[in-house]
């Protein structure tokens, strides 16, 4: 039989393995310097060449000087190049976005039988792999990044039974989503392209429904509210407001949002809007005179929505089915610092509110004193304080309720028990640590960094993976245990 024949008999047969591969194969997504990347397998196009859908978005250069064809490869593995050539043909480019096919012609002697990898060398990082294993298996990617302190993680895609935590990452005006079974980065969704006055940017609170299928997050450079359905992977619905957008949480029974911001040229005092979820109508607004909120958190029952101010020594109390003040707690006078960041952009007061899961008890804590107070939730007392961490600014209590945690801007998180307010532990994370969320079971925390989340194992308090999903993740939500409200954490 002719070579030519057998030439192209082989390509036949590993097209056919390949377009099988393409027909459960999912978008494998991966982001580093501020790039989010994802490439899926497709069944070759009429003129049989082999074809990948690629994506990129970015915010931090311009895309459009990257030639795809030029930095693409074809390979069996790491110095394994299979012969051939790519074209890249655009669906929609710009500076910021691009989107298109990078369609492979091989050579009349490659073997394109799988595994194989699609590597792009050189677009704003060193090199983006992307891997397909077998037929039904699942896909991997990795990328070499300049930056070796965190190591990013190899993206998969989730299932049914997948755990996923969320985190704002205000930097890059996107959020992303955490497989906490695997400790994966699932996906990242840009929510923020931001203004001509403004770069882009995410507000800093997130909440996710209590079917999980909905998460609210923000644009902080338009004061819009987004709402992302998680499973489509992609914003449903914008609602504008007339204040700034930071703070956000859900009611425990998911019919009402309470979205904070600052009010516009009053950049100390903030307003809060209350969202119905069915309609995403404005039904409220309220707009305390008291001193800039922090972040909201609703009482477990659902009946009170508790907030600490940033620029006073109070802590709010409303109620959540009229909005009337309840109550403005004093918490317990402390020396300030006097040097750090916060106490020179004013933010002398507290940031953040957690919660008790029998809500009996709410712990209060800001950076500048860098104090943890416990609070009385029904005799609205200051029961005790301690010191935390320099600069602690994120708070969270552990599931079991026994320990209370604080995510300390200096680089380290301290450990309390939460009945006294003993300090239990402090961990050094060699890094900037702003918010901590635990995983439903308890068993591991995840603190945002400068550009990843570390995972902590609990009970034996020592870092056990970085994820990287870029710069300055804030809060976290999840719903890790199927049927959980809200688990948001963090300013």
């Amino acid at each position: 039989m002719p070579s030519v024949v057998l030439s192209s008999l082989r390509w036949l047969v590993a097209a056919s393995l390949l377009i099988a591969a393409a027909a459960v194969a999912q978008p494998q997504t991966l982001r580093a310097a501020g790039i989010t990347t994802s490439a899926e397998l497709l069944a070759g196009p009429t003129d049989a060449a082999l074809a990948f859908e690629v994506r990129f978005d970015t915010h931090a250069g311009d895309l459009l000087a990257f030639d795809l064809a030029a930095s693409a490869a074809l390979e069996r593995g790491a110095g394994s190049p299979i012969p051939g050539t790519f074209t890249y043909h655009p669906e929609s480019d710009g500076g910021h976005h691009r989107r298109g096919e990078l369609r492979f012609v091989p050579a009349a002697d490659a073997d394109l039988t799988l595994p194989i990898e699609l590597v792009l060398r050189g677009v704003g990082v060193p090199e983006w792999r992307f891997r397909w294993e077998a037929v039904g298996a699942v896909q991997g990617a990795a990328a070499t990044v300049p930056t070796p302190e965190a190591t990013p993680s190899v993206p998969v895609e989730g299932s049914a039974s997948s755990r996923v935590m969320y985190v704002a990452v205000i930097g890059d005006g996107a959020v992303a989503a955490i497989d906490t079974n695997t400790f994966d980065l699932l996906w990242t969704l840009v929510v923020s392209e931001g203004t001509d006055a403004r770069p882009p940017e995410s507000a800093m609170g997130l909440a996710l429904s209590p079917d999980g299928r909905t998460l609210y997050t923000g644009d902080a450079a338009t004061g819009e509210l987004i709402v992302v359905d998680t499973e489509r992977r992609e914003i449903v619905a914008r609602v504008a407001l007339d204040h700034g957008i930071h703070a956000i949480d859900l009611a425990p029974d998911g019919r009402n949002l309470w979205v904070d911001g600052a009010l516009e040229g009053y950049p100390w005092l903030s307003a809060s809007s209350v969202i119905d979820t069915a309609s995403l109508e404005v039904v409220r607004r309220l707009a305390p005179a008291l001193g800039s909120a922090a972040h909201l958190r609703f009482t477990p029952d659902g009946r009170e929505v508790w907030a600490p101010s940033v620029s006073t020594n109070l802590a709010w109390i409303w109620d959540a089915s009229t909005g009337a003040v309840l109550a403005a707690i004093p918490l317990t006078n402390t020396a300030l610092v006097g040097d750090s960041p916060e106490g020179a952009q004013g933010l002398i007061g507290f940031n953040e509110i957690a919660m008790a899961p029998d809500g009996r008890t709410a712990y209060a804590v800001g950076p500048e004193a860098a104090r943890v107070h416990a609070i009385d939730v029904a005799r609205r007392e200051v029961l005790s304080t301690a010191q935390a961490g320099a600069r602690a600014h994120g708070i969270a209590v552990r599931p079991d309720g026994r320990e209370v945690w604080t995510a300390n801007r200096a680089g380290s998180v301290t450990i309390f028990d939460a009945a006294t307010l003993e300090e239990l532990a402090t961990l050094d994370l060699g890094a900037y640590a702003n918010h901590v969320a635990f995983t439903g079971d308890g068993a591991f925390a995840l603190v945002g960094r400068d550009t990843d989340v570390a995972v902590i194992d609990v009970a034996e308090r020592t870092i056990v993976r970085l994820v990287e999903v870029g710069r300055a993740p804030h809060e976290f939500a999840g719903e890790p245990t199927g049927g959980a409200a809200d688990t948001a954490t963090g300013r």
